[in-house]
Order: C-alpha cells, then sequence, then structure tokens
C-alpha cells in the first residue's frame, strides 16, 4: 500500500513540474529548468562518477548493457548511452518514460521500462556490467527500498559494478513540531507548482549496516564509500566528497560495490 501511494506520488509530481520533481533547485521549480541544462547534469554527474572510479582503480567487466535505476526522462541514461552498448531506463511512472522516449527518440541505445512493482522481476534473467542509481532510493519507504537494493545486487553479472547513492542517518535532529513545521513548508513548496492535495516528497534513510549486509548477502563486496552531496537541494550533478563535520541535514553515501566471480 505504501509504495503504490510513492508511486501516485511520483506520477503526481511528473504531471505537475517534471524536470524540477527530479532535482528540486528551489531556483528553478516552475518549469525553470530548460533541457539542454538539465541534461548536462546528468553527463556531470556521470564524469564525477566514472573519475571516482578510475581514482579508485575499479574496472567494469565490460561495457556492455548498463542499469540506470529510477531513470526519469533519462537524465543519466543519456549520459550512460555514451559509454554502453545498451542502456535500460526503469522508472515507475509512466509519465517520465513517455517524456523521455520523446526528449531520446534519436538514441536508439535506450530501452525504457515501466515497473511499479518493489523488485526486478519485469526485467526477466537480464544482468548488468554496470548499474548506477542516485536521489532515487532516498524516497522510497522499507521495506520497499530494502527490496529493490536487493534486486539490483542481484542484478549485476560477475564482476559490474553498482555505484548507488542512499541517505543512511537522519542528522537533522527535529522535534516533533520542527518536523511538522518543515513538512508543512514542503506542502507549501509542492503548492507553489500546483501540486494538488495528497502529492508529497519525503526522504527515507536505509542504515548503514543494512546496506553492508545485504552487500555481503548477494555474494558482492565493497570497493569504496563516500559521503557525498546528493541531497543538497541545489544538488546539479557535481558529486562532492563530504567530510562529516560538513553534513548538516541527511548523511547520505555513495557506495561502490563490485560482484563477486
Amino acid at each position: 500500500m505504501q509504495f503504490q501511494k510513492t508511486i501516485k506520488n511520483w506520477e503526481g509530481l511528473a504531471q505537475t513540474d517534471m524536470l524540477w520533481s527530479i532535482c528540486t533547485n528551489p531556483h528553478k521549480k516552475g518549469g525553470k529548468w530548460q533541457i539542454a541544462e538539465f541534461l548536462a547534469m546528468g553527463e556531470t554527474e556521470m564524469e564525477g562518477v566514472f573519475a571516482l572510479l578510475k581514482e579508485n582503480n575499479v574496472a567494469l567487466p565490460d561495457y556492455k548493457k548498463a542499469l540506470d535505476f529510477g531513470s526519469g526522462v533519462g537524465r543519466l541514461s543519456a549520459a550512460l548511452s555514451k559509454r554502453f552498448e545498451e542502456v535500460v531506463a526503469i522508472d515507475a511512472a509512466p509519465s517520465m518514460l513517455e517524456a523521455g522516449k520523446k526528449l531520446h527518440q534519436n538514441t536508439a541505445n535506450i530501452r525504457w521500462v515501466l515497473n511499479q512493482a518493489p523488485n526486478l522481476n519485469v526485467l526477466g534473467e537480464e544482468q548488468f556490467s554496470f548499474i548506477y542509481s542516485s536521489i532515487v532510493l532516498q524516497h522510497i519507504p522499507a521495506p520497499e527500498s530494502v527490496s529493490l537494493l536487493q534486486a539490483m545486487l542481484q542484478k549485476l553479472k560477475p564482476q559490474g559494478i553498482m555505484c548507488i547513492q542512499i541517505p543512511v542517518k537522519d542528522v537533522r535532529n527535529l522535534g516533533f513540531f520542527t518536523r511538522l513545521r518543515t513538512r508543512l513548508k514542503l506542502r507549501e513548496r509542492l503548492a507553489a507548482v500546483g501540486i494538488g492535495k495528497g502529492f508529497q516528497m519525503n526522504m527515507y534513510c536505509i542504515d548503514d549496516a543494512t546496506v553492508k549486509k545485504m552487500i555481503q548477502q548477494n555474494k558482492a563486496i565493497l570497493l569504496a564509500e563516500f559521503f557525498t552531496n546528493h541531497t543538497a537541494p541545489d544538488f546539479d550533478g557535481e558529486i562532492k566528497i563530504l567530510p562529516p563535520d560538513q553534513i548538516q541535514d541527511f548523511e547520505s553515501k555513495l557506495y561502490i560495490i563490485r560482484k563477486e566471480a
């Protein structure tokens, strides 16, 4: 029930202010994202990810097939399509996928897949050399987010690499009334772009111990982990590694994982 409500929320957000619902820079709400600028942000993020892989001596088994989990309109899928033979862009919001197909209609190696279940059964027996997901699981409540993380780990081919961003801890130390005010302010912000009653954008965490336990249980190895700026409201695709004393809202980690042979 909770997961279906989450899907309803995202479809409502997509139909109201599509690009801003993906990257909620407060200066871009109300349809102010420009397509070229939005897609350039995806390329910036992928450049940062592959630079991190290189710095940490992480090599992919091949560049045949990549999965963009929570693809939206293909901000990251487009960047991945320049690096892999095939990219599977998967999302729960039909409006996002339809917009992505139109936006990237001349990019033949992106395949768009609708998935509204807390698993990846829709992909059958497919496996991937590379899986990437950022600013996605943070909006999916447990246990569904945990189930989807496990599904992604299972979809990695031997020696495949997954880079995934997950908030692991809320460090805001908010009391009840502060949380209530924060929620009301968020609803006001959403209402400002025409989002009706019933649509909301929530943040969820998967604790670090759970993530690492799942990595181990799925015969994978954690190669590196970093605190990042992904949960910043003005995140623009430029990944910044944060020291712990600079974290103000959520401890958000980028995990680099390899599947064992």
